[in-house]
């Protein structure tokens, strides 16, 4: 976070009083907390990767939402845009309702904050990738504070550190998060808190958008101020003639065109020792060295 977004939360929170009494939490991440607030093990307020055994009630050919590791977005959305019947997914996929927090437990889709609170399902019901968590909030649990919870620094920080696996395999075992420890304010405050963090994120959100906006803009007026100096150099009031060449239009007068091959040729460049760290390129771990990758080991003859 930088200096001027945390400038921005300060500000957002400096309208609020303080506890009046502060109590020690016995965590060592999380120190201090309002002194009616308690600290709970995740266990015993979520239902963890919950069974799907409650649809079978629902007919195999109902459609529900599907849900791939690439419709789940970073902090906060699903692309709900597939379905399918629940006979194609009713096995071999995590299955969760709405209301469920799931978030992404492979490495680095879990550090990268893909998660979200379901909501908008097709019957109410989807199945997706295998490797997602689904979180249930019990009664004392408020579903939108338990999904910010999983946004939190400390939550993300420790998961990755207890992370499990080779290379780009690793993830998040289902024990750190039934031992994760996390303070628990009254429902009320809880929905107190989400309230107020869906509005400043929202908020936030929208700032982003703009910046973005403003970003591809800057970019495409960057491509159209080169595209107009490498083809029509850098005097308006030039002679121009037709190029012949559809795309181009017009240049200068006493320009030339050429085909490429007469002005480079492609260069191949090759390791001089051979020493250098190869790479591997893959969808779901991005670029990642290939000594990180797990080997693969054929079965033994029986």
């Amino acid at each position: 976070m930088n200096d001027a977004m945390k400038r921005e939360c300060a500000g957002a929170l400096q309208r609020f009083e303080p506890y009046p009494t502060y109590r020690d939490s016995g965590v060592e991440w999380l120190g201090g907390i309002p002194a009616h607030w308690e600290v709970k093990r995740l266990r015993f307020i979520v239902a963890l990767n919950p069974s799907a055994s409650e649809v079978r009630g629902l007919s195999t050919d109902a459609e529900v939402s599907f849900v791939p590791m690439e419709a789940v977005d970073e902090y906060g959305t699903l692309d709900l845009a597939r379905t399918k019947a629940l006979a194609e997914v009713g096995s071999g996929y995590t299955y969760f309702r709405n209301g469920d927090v799931v978030l992404a437990k492979i490495t680095p889709c879990f550090e990268n904050g893909k998660g979200a609170r379901a909501v908008g399902l097709t019957k109410g019901i989807a199945f997706g990738t295998t490797e997602l968590h689904v979180l249930r909030a019990k009664m004392a649990l408020d579903e939108q504070y338990l999904f910010y919870l999983t946004l939190g620094d400390a939550f993300r920080r420790l998961g990755e550190a207890e992370m499990y696996g080779a290379g780009g395999q690793k993830r998040v075992p289902e024990s750190f998060i039934q031992d994760f420890r996390h303070p628990l304010p009254p429902l009320a405050e809880q929905r107190a808190i989400a309230g107020f963090l869906d509005r400043q994120t929202a908020r936030i959100d929208a700032l982003v958008a703009k910046k973005e906006r403003l970003i591809e803009l800057l970019k495409e007026q960057r491509t159209a101020l080169i595209t107009r100096a490498v083809t029509r150099g850098l005097d308006p009031t030039v002679p121009m003639k037709d190029s012949s060449v559809e795309w181009l239009g017009k240049i200068p007068k006493h320009w030339e065109i050429e085909e490429n091959r007469w002005l480079f040729r492609e260069a191949e460049m090759r390791s001089a020792r051979g020493e250098e760290e190869l790479l591997t390129v893959s969808h779901i771990t991005g670029v990642t060295r290939r000594s990180d990758k797990p080997r693969a080991t054929r079965p033994r003859s029986s």
